[in-house]
């Protein structure tokens, strides 16, 4: 009997033990922030139907609401390695006319990249795919987050057709797009980054991508938001790596931007209803500074660029649809241009291109019209205005072997096409050998 005793007694402080232990290595959850009056929440969402433990979100609606609400998607921080969908500092939104969502995704210890962003992806995927039934508007979600999740926010805005980083997360059938990005000081480019910069972030980076970036470059480049659509870049033909490319999108901002020693072009945004760069230096790049084929509507000012291999700004207004009423429109004004191939830009109406200072071109300072790779399906050149640039020491490059016609201040090419509606006035136009009259119309 006595061993009886003794046994239970061990029994219940094994137990105890037990529990104890457990209770240590699993604290009690946190109670939620109180919310706001007037807010419901949805808390634990699957949005990946049979998917991780992780793969769940919480949903802030206002009680009261009319009509669809735009919404906007918090992915919280942490190093890739922590941090959780609480604490939402995007609910107060929820009572000033929007929707708020705040998710979790697939930690680095669960899986390693780009598990994050397919998780991310798919939750857009199943909010836009629930819209009606939450009566939040589909066209309008802005994602926001901070350190790992700004990291996430960024690379949600500039892949948003990139297929490979879709995942099988459901709902492929709807678009991962977002429409706006608010990225509080998260990563952009781990293939550049210094281990000595942040020895502490460093680590993290490595857990993310399976290994140190040295061993996972590729891995690394396709991380990094700052790298830009690298499927699109694929997609025209173009292999090396670029500064920022930013294609298909609506509506393109550029501001104040410096990059250096690109091995291809500095800035391109193709196929944009608007691109507009602003206040940007870019210096010594194998290609041109700027390129936006295809764009209907660009806005190039205040921009420094220097020693660039190719163009300074180019902009080929290429028909990509039938309709004869599509509008197109040029502005490059205020820039200071320097040992580079100038302004160049074929097809397009309503151009301006003024007051730019334009040092020492390597061919041409402003070159309208066509050349070899653009031969057909640009838009017809009309309504242009050419004022009060400044262009100096233009420099005949005989290396280059093309037509001496081409290497003038400003250059037409076409003439036929080029000066319909055209304007040319108070430019002044120096050359290193005299020779020309500054202004020429080509057939070439």
């Amino acid at each position: 009997m006595k061993r009886s005793w003794i046994w239970a007694i061990g029994l219940v402080v094994t137990l105890v033990w037990v529990n104890l232990a457990a209770a240590q290595e699993q604290p009690k959850r946190p109670a939620p922030p109180r919310l706001p009056e007037g807010v419901k929440v949805l808390r634990d969402l699957l949005y990946v139907a049979g998917g991780h433990e992780r793969n769940r979100l919480d949903l802030y609606l206002p009680e009261k609401a009319e009509g669809r609400l735009p919404l906007v998607v918090w992915i919280h921080g942490g190093g890739w390695q922590g941090g959780n969908k609480e604490n939402c500092p995007a609910v107060p939104f929820a009572t000033r006319g929007y929707a708020v969502a705040s998710i979790n995704y697939r930690l680095s210890q669960h899986a390693v990249f780009p598990a994050q962003i397919e998780d991310c992806k798919a939750a857009i995927r199943w909010l836009r795919a629930n819209a009606a039934k939450y009566h939040f508007d589909a066209d309008h979600i802005g994602v926001w987050g901070e350190s790992a999740g700004g990291h996430l926010v960024a690379l949600l805005g500039t892949t948003g057709g990139v297929k490979d980083l879709e995942g099988s997360g459901g709902n492929l059938d709807q678009s991962s797009r977002v429409q706006c990005v608010v990225d509080w000081f998260g990563p952009t480019d781990f293939v550049g980054w210094d281990p000595n910069f942040n020895k502490a972030v460093y680590p993290m980076i490595a857990h993310l991508l399976g290994g140190l970036v040295q061993e996972n470059k590729e891995k690394a480049r396709k991380a990094s938001p700052l790298i830009g659509d690298w499927d699109q870049r694929q997609a025209m033909g173009l292999n090396a790596s670029r500064g920022i490319a930013l294609n298909g999108y609506h509506k393109v901002v550029f501001e104040h931007l410096h990059l250096e020693g690109i091995r291809q072009m500095g800035l391109t945004a193709g196929y944009c209803d608007e691109v507009s760069a602003h206040g940007c230096t870019i210096e010594r790049n194998a290609r041109d500074g700027m390129n936006f084929t295809g764009s209907r509507f660009v806005t190039v000012s205040g921009c420094t660029i220097r020693h660039c291999y190719d163009d300074a700004v180019a902009v080929h207004c290429v028909h990509e649809d039938t309709n004869p009423a599509a509008k197109y429109g040029t502005v490059i004004s205020g820039n200071q241009i320097e040992d580079s191939f100038g302004i160049k830009v074929l097809g397009g109406e309503n151009i301006i291109i003024s007051h730019n200072n334009i040092m020492r071109p390597k061919l041409y300072g402003v070159y309208l019209g066509k050349d070899s790779h653009y031969q057909e399906g640009l838009v017809p050149h009309r309504n242009v205005i050419i004022q009060g640039n400044l262009i100096t020491d233009v420099i005949r490059r005989e290396y280059l072997q093309v037509p001496h016609e081409l290497n003038e201040g400003i250059v037409f090419v076409d003439s036929g096409r080029a000066i319909h509606g055209t304007l040319v006035v108070n430019n002044v136009i120096t050359k290193s050998k005299p020779s020309g009259p500054g202004v020429r119309l080509a057939h070439v």
